[in-house]
Parts: structure tokens; C-alpha cells; sequence
């Protein structure tokens, strides 16, 4: 979980004061013992949820990378471009879900586990890393379909594989650079010296810059920067395809043209002017995009609200608070196990190449098995 999605979790200042004083004692214990009760049942509905989160976004994330390697996709450059997220959600269900599921079923090991160094590097760097890589990519995909629905040569050049083939490492790199202060500044130590507990900050002299870094734009970053962008563009590619209908009166011979799956348009002339048609591919990848880009918004918003509530103001824990902090936890760790999901809903097109080659492969299989069972029948 990340540091700042921790802090929102955890963050509760103090009970909410009572305005009778002579039943405030009463009051108090009672709004205890609701909270109480109310964290028993959220940390029991947890261990579930947890389970299930991971369970679908990792059998998720793999039928995705399968779906975008077949090659009425991959020729697409923003198949490219969620193929690499689809690998950032399933590096994040199995790092981050992961440990989750450990901590709450095996505490004593997490516990030994998370002391380490190893973890109190690569856990703070990867939390730091791949959630932002996943925002990143969604919203070049956004980016690249914009481009590609666009009425302008120079824009739609930037939608293709040549330009994302640079793209797609050049954010690894770049992102993964910023994010090595983790990796030099956090270790084992004492953070209070008048305490004899090994935890894993960075040093105090610099704990103010990494809560603004790690926690506030981390917060900022996922949770309104890149949905602003998100939904930017998708108002966008929205005006874009309208006025591509708009303009497709096309003519009879470029209507019975074939077009590609792959390419990024078809291109033909109504008396002397060029009109492009919006291939099937595009506009399954267009109303993919923009499935995806609702909901990726709607499920950071409680993630963003609740942390920036907490860090600006203290939060009374009532089992009101807690239950929306829980939730916002789930929805954050939903994000990431979505995509496929989503796809098959929203697509057509992913639907039937799913289909296909998960009964060639059936077929294959059976065939192969039919063969060798019939060839050891035979000796």
C-alpha cells in the first residue's frame, strides 16, 4: 500500500467531542466501542476482498497481455501502450495485493519480511513506481489515440509503433531515475532516538521533503493530475470521432475497401477531398480507452479526497471514516485489476479475439492429447 494511502487508512486524530458533559464518559465509550466493532468487521471483510482483488487481477492481467501480443492487435501502437500497463497492474497485484494478503493471514511472517532491507528499499521503490507507470501509460494511450482520431498529418504521424516503441521505454527510464531518491534514502533506522524501534525512513532531516514527494504528489499525481489529463483527452477523442462521422460520406469504391485491423485508418476521396474511416480496431481501442478512463477517475477520486483530508485536517475516527477509508483502499487496488475486465465488456473486437484463440489453443491441446494418446495405444 502506498505510504500516503496508509497514512488515509490510519489517520484518525481523535474521537469526536460530545456536547453533554454529564454523558460525554458514556458517550465516548460507546462511540469506541462502535469503532471498534466496526474495524473487526472491515478487517474480516478485508481478508476476503483482498483475496479476491488479487485472484482477478492477476488472472486478469495475464488474459490482457494475451489478448494485446496476438497480432490483430500488436500492430496498433495503443495496444502497445496498455500491453505495458497490463504488465505494471500485474507487477502491482503481486507485489503490493500480495504482501497485503500476507500481512493479514501471516502477520509474524510479513512482519519479518517488511523488517528487511531488500523490502525497505524495493517496497518503497516500487510503490513509488509502477502505480505512476500505470497512470503514465494509460494517459499516453490517451494521448495516442487523440493523435490518431485527429483530422491533422503531423498529429496522427505520432500515433504509430515507431514513436511508441521510444515512448514506452523513455517513461520507464525517466520515471524510474526519479524514483531512486527511495532507494538512497530510506533504510533501517531509529527515527526517534529516544525509542529503541527499527523502521524503514528515510533520515529526519529530509522526512518533510519525502512526505511532500512520496505522499502529497504521489496523492496529487494519481489522483488529479492524470485524471485531469485523462478526461481532457477523452473530451477530445470524443469531438474528434463526432466530426469524423460528421465528414464520413464516403464513396461507394472506398466504402468496399478492406481495411486492415491494424493499420490506424483508411483513407479514400469524395470528390477530390480525403476522407479517413475510423478502422474497427481504432474504434474498439477508442471505446475501450474511454471505458477505461471513467472508471479510472471515478475510482481515485475517494482514494485523492480522503488523503488530502487527512493531511490538511485532523480526521475524527468514527466507524463512518473508517469504513470510507476502507473502501478507498479496495477501490484504489480495483483500479489495477479492472482493465480486462472493462476490455471484454466494452469491446467487441477483444471479445472475439479472446475467443479465438483461447478455443485454438483448446483445440491444439485436445489434438495433441487425442495424438499421443492414440500413439501409446499403438505400443
Amino acid at each position: 500500500m502506498p505510504p500516503s494511502m496508509a497514512i488515509a487508512q490510519l489517520t484518525f486524530s481523535s474521537v469526536p467531542r460530545m456536547s453533554n458533559p454529564s454523558n460525554s464518559s458514556t458517550t465516548t465509550v460507546a462511540a469506541v466501542t462502535d469503532l471498534v466493532l466496526t474495524k473487526q468487521i472491515l478487517n474480516v471483510a478485508d481478508r476476503y476482498i483482498e483475496v479476491i482483488l488479487y485472484v482477478s487481477g492477476v488472472c486478469g492481467a495475464f488474459l490482457n497481455i494475451f489478448t494485446f501480443l496476438q497480432k490483430q492487435l500488436r500492430t496498433n501502437s495503443c495496444s502497445w501502450y496498455f500491453l505495458v500497463g497490463s504488465l505494471c497492474d500485474l507487477l502491482i497485484c503481486n507485489i503490493f495485493i500480495l504482501t497485503k494478503i500476507l500481512s493479514l493471514y501471516n502477520p509474524q511472517s510479513y512482519g519479518q519480511f517488511a523488517r528487511t532491507l531488500f523490502w525497505c528499499k524495493f517496497g518503497n521503490f516500487s510503490i513509488f513506481t509502477f502505480p505512476c507507470l500505470s497512470s503514465l501509460y494509460i494517459t499516453c494511450a490517451s494521448i495516442d489515440r487523440f493523435c490518431s482520431s485527429s483530422r491533422r498529418a503531423t498529429w496522427r504521424k505520432l500515433s504509430s509503433i515507431k514513436v511508441c516503441r521510444i515512448v514506452i521505454p523513455a517513461i520507464f527510464v525517466g520515471w524510474a531515475i526519479f524514483s531512486l531518491h527511495t532507494v538512497i534514502a530510506y533504510d533501517l533506522r531509529q527515527f526517534n532516538p529516544n525509542s529503541t524501534t527499527i523502521s524503514c525512513t528515510p533520515d529526519r532531516s529530509v522526512y518533510t521533503f519525502f512526505v511532500i514527494v512520496d505522499g502529497f504528489f504521489f496523492a496529487l499525481f494519481n489522483g488529479a493530475i492524470v485524471p485531469f489529463f485523462l478526461a481532457l483527452f477523452g473530451i477530445l477523442i470524443i469531438l474528434h470521432v463526432r466530426q469524423s462521422q460528421k465528414r464520413a460520406i464516403v464513396a461507394p469504391a472506398v466504402a468496399r475497401q478492406t481495411v486492415d485491423l491494424g493499420s490506424l485508418s483508411a483513407t479514400g476521396t469524395t470528390n477530390g477531398n480525403p476522407v479517413r474511416v475510423i478502422s474497427r480496431a481504432n474504434h474498439s481501442l477508442i471505446i475501450m480507452l474511454l471505458f477505461q478512463v471513467s472508471l479510472t477517475i471515478l475510482l481515485n477520486l475517494p482514494y485523492v479526497v480522503i488523503y488530502l483530508n487527512n493531511l490538511f485536517k485532523s480526521t475524527p475516527a468514527t466507524p463512518f471514516n473508517a469504513v470510507l477509508s476502507y473502501i478507498a483502499t479496495w477501490f484504489y487496488y480495483l483500479n489495477y485489476c479492472k482493465t480486462f475486465y472493462l476490455n471484454t465488456m466494452s469491446s467487441q473486437l477483444f471479445r472475439s479475439i479472446l475467443r479465438q484463440q483461447v478455443l485454438y489453443m483448446f483445440n491444439r491441446t485436445r489434438t495433441q492429447l487425442i495424438v499421443a494418446w492414440s500413439t501409446s495405444g499403438q505400443r
